[in-house]
């Protein structure tokens, strides 16, 4: 399943992407991260937030594509899949919107989407 850590060291917000072992970011990874984007911005304290991936060697590989599957395999899979990729497209626009900057702490290897922008 996943989580997305949120913790604080002084005035940087640190945002751990944590699911071993490729840290593949689930729906419900997606929708902490936007959970924690909103948390940290309403803190003036908060200078900047960095995200990086839990482990030794690795970032992200992006988005869990067995997730994907699974929209492929529903009834009204078109619908289905439009609201799953509109839900995770806000998460991305807010992080691109953020006001509070954001380091991505990339340390070895990033595959797929994990190393897009």
């Amino acid at each position: 399943m996943g989580n997305v850590l949120l913790g604080y060291e002084g005035a940087v917000a640190v945002l751990t992407l944590s699911n071993s072992p490729s840290n593949c970011l689930t729906t419900t990874m997606f929708r902490q991260l936007g959970a924690h984007m909103e948390s940290l911005e309403a803190r003036p304290d908060v200078r900047c937030a960095v995200v990086r991936g839990d482990g030794r060697f690795l970032y992200t590989v992006g988005a869990d594509i067995h997730e994907m599957e699974v929209q492929a395999q529903l009834p009204d899979r078109e619908a289905a899949t439009r609201s799953w990729l509109n839900a995770i497209q806000s998460v991305m626009d807010r992080l691109e919107q953020a006001k509070t900057p954001l380091i991505c702490a990339m340390k070895g290897i990033s595959y797929g989407a994990g190393g897009s922008r």
